[in-house]
């Protein structure tokens, strides 16, 4: 490349790369060199080197692959080998889970060793194509370059010097032959030689001959693989169509189209949100069936190379086009109307779950990377808000400050350091308060006050909400403890996650740290989301019982699954949610809503409060309809205990709002 630089010399093979590319021109491909990720047969379908964390993977010390994964922040348990082909080994051996080596040394390994149950299990998770690097001063050497490499490929040229040079089955030379003859001479008479000759000569012909043929076999072989590579490289295993690497170089000549002649193009993402529950409940077959119905569908509406599937339900579509925004918004609207129209199989008649999302370019990027990206974070925001469309705008970007954010809350409760505040909650019967629900606040030394939105998800989705509720409902025992020392008659509610209590460790502490207080403690359950171990769920319900604490079941209404829950649960509150009560004065079927809600409740044995007042009139009308209590600000602001217990508030009746505390914590 220094010889190329200076000039001495035109033309140098070379790997691709982005900085080359900078510097030279590059012919077209002279071969492509892909890193495959294989695995024991059976193993799961890998698609990219990020679904390797938490695995054993092989890879050759200092190889591409080595230094892709010491890269990720989130890299695998790296097994290093000194030989790439030792990759595939350490996996039979059972010395890794996975490994990660050149598509040809990979199949040429389980070949030479003759290993069994080792295949391929990714597509080219890796590539280098190598080239002719061509110097800039010289451009009209590219094309004469390019034109030998065709005629190369069309004339077997290339398969001719695949076969001398990388298949190592060179035919064996004519002078090993001669030299024998010479040696003949020597050692024989002159008939005997010749006949020896002779024989010698059609010998060697026959093993050349078979050589040959075994050479050709061998550029044959090396054509289905190259072949194979391919599928796995282009497409989706389950579906047959474009898998995500296609997709994103598929994705590229079109955007180049749009910005050189002022179109515009868009990429849709589609997510089956319940295509996990469908496989858990019916198992593989029903659920990669269901796949191949949307993609048929897709495909049957979109030219196939602008849809592709992901894997695990995931979906995406490229329209390409003078499309006006508002045409695009009409296609993401046929488009879940498509995919979700019923599927008749195995004898059910089954809808799928869907969340999209839409980017545009330029308006959202203009590489392949950027917008498929803006699709995924605007079909994640439809998904975590149960909507089911989003297009992508900025605010959905997830805030940078989750990177720090989750070590920090776990360092806020080793510390002690997480606050809460509690909102009082009114009796409508004694106009009495009879208790509070504690909602946790965190002061962040760095950032100052967060929104609970902020990092209540982020302890959801990693696991540390079950630390968290432990840490609260310690907190709210050790104040329902000096509640009763005082002899005052109030409950403290706490919420929590259905699926906490399905961790019998986590129900276990719970238990043990209640002790003689659990009738002072409520557990508020979200019914947002859906129960993974529902008998768990149930059995903890009924231990927890069984000491005092009861059941709250939080929002009701606005999840999906509510009588359900209210059936299996059978809850001692019932929370109605603000989003019917916001209103409740102006809106006849909110009023048809609550009141169906109490009488629901009443009658399964469950008392009845109501969330978000705001004013008197609401307090006034929800009374009325025979609510038991009611949160809100009307009644009193959240607040810190310290100066709720100093307030007008505890052991009063109160009397509307200049009964509420001059001070309150928001």
């Amino acid at each position: 490349m220094s010889l190329l630089e200076s000039g001495e010399v035109d033309v140098v093979p070379m790997f691709v790369t982005k900085e080359r590319a900078k510097k030279y021109l590059f012919s077209e491909q002279i071969l492509s060199r892909s890193y495959l990720v294989f695995g024991r047969t059976g193993s799961r379908y890998v698609g990219s080197i990020k679904a390797l964390s938490h695995q054993r993977v092989a890879v050759q010390y200092a190889s591409m692959a080595w230094e892709e994964l010491h890269a990720d922040a989130a890299s695998p348990m790296i097994i290093p080998v000194n030989r790439e082909a030792a990759a595939i080994t350490a996996v039979a051996q059972g010395q890794a889970d996975y490994a990660i080596v050149p598509d040809y040394i990979g199949y040429h390994a389980i070949k030479e060793y003759d290993i069994k149950g080792i295949v391929a299990v990714s597509p080219p998770v890796l590539e280098r194509s190598y080239v002719f690097g061509i110097a800039r001063t010289r451009p009209e050497l590219l094309a004469r370059v390019n034109a030998g490499l065709r005629e190369l490929q069309t004339s077997g040229g290339q398969d001719e010097l695949y076969i001398k040079w990388l298949a190592n089955l060179t035919p064996p030379a004519t002078s090993d032959r001669s030299g024998l003859m010479a040696g003949a001479w020597m050692a024989v008479p002159l008939l005997l030689t010749t006949v020896l000759g002779v024989l010698w000569w059609r010998r060697a012909h026959r093993r050349s001959q078979l050589q040959f043929q075994r050479a050709e076999g061998e550029a044959s072989l090396r054509r289905k693989a190259q072949h194979q590579i391919h599928l796995l490289a282009f497409r989706d295993p389950t579906t047959g169509i474009s898998n995500r690497h296609a997709f994103e170089r598929g994705l590229g000549g079109p955007l180049k189209l749009a910005a050189q002649r002022g179109g515009s193009c868009a990429v849709m993402r589609i997510d089956v949100v319940n295509l996990g529950l469908i496989e858990t409940v019916a198992g593989k077959g029903l659920s990669d069936e269901l796949v191949r119905v949307v993609a048929e569908r897709l495909v049957g509406r979109w030219e196939e190379r602008h849809v592709a599937h992901f894997g695990g339900g995931q979906f995406a579509v490229m329209l390409r086009g003078d499309h006006c925004d508002a045409s695009f918004d009409d296609d993401l609207s046929m488009l879940m109307n498509l995919v979700q129209r019923p599927i008749d199989a195995q004898e059910l008649t089954l809808t799928l779950d869907c969340r999209a999302g839409l980017a545009r370019c330029p308006d959202h990027g203009s590489e392949a990377s950027e917008l498929l990206r803006a699709a995924e974070v605007a079909c994640g925001a439809a998904r975590d808000g149960h909507l089911r469309t989003q297009v992508y705008h900025r605010g959905l970007e997830p805030d940078p400050r989750n990177l720090t954010l989750l070590g920090d809350l776990r360092q806020a409760l080793l510390d002690n350091t997480l606050g809460y505040a509690i909102q009082p909650k009114l009796c409508l019967s004694t106009r009495r308060i009879v208790g509070a629900e504690m909602l946790v606040r965190w002061n962040h030394p760095r950032y100052g006050a967060l929104s609970p939105d902020m990092f209540v998800p982020l302890a959801e989705q990693t696991g540390v909400i079950g630390t968290m509720t432990l840490y609260l409902v310690r907190h709210a025992l050790q104040h329902c403890r000096q509640w009763q020392e005082l002899g005052l008659d109030m409950s403290l509610s706490v919420n929590v996650s259905v699926n906490d209590l399905a961790n019998p460790e986590l129900v276990d502490a719970l238990i043990g740290d209640a002790e003689a207080l659990g009738h002072m403690l409520i557990l508020e359950v979200t019914e947002t989301g859906i129960m993974r171990d529902a008998d768990e769920v149930l059995r903890s319900i009924g231990r927890l019982r069984s000491i005092g604490i009861r059941i709250s079941l939080d929002d009701f209404g606005t999840g999906h699954a509510s009588l359900t829950y209210l059936q299996r649960m059978a809850p001692n509150e019932l929370k109605i949610d603000r989003s019917f009560v916001t209103n409740l004065l102006h809106s006849a079927s909110d009023q048809s809503i609550v009141r169906t809600s109490i009488q629901l409740a009443h009658d399964l044995g469950a008392t009845v409060t109501a969330e978000g007042i705001e004013d008197e009139d609401t307090l006034a009308w929800l009374a009325a309809a025979g609510c038991d209590s009611a949160q809100g600000f009307a009644i009193a602001r959240p607040m810190p205990v310290s100066e709720f217990m100093s307030s007008r508030l505890v052991g009063r009746a109160w009397n509307g709002p200049a009964e509420r505390p001059l001070r309150s914590a928001s």
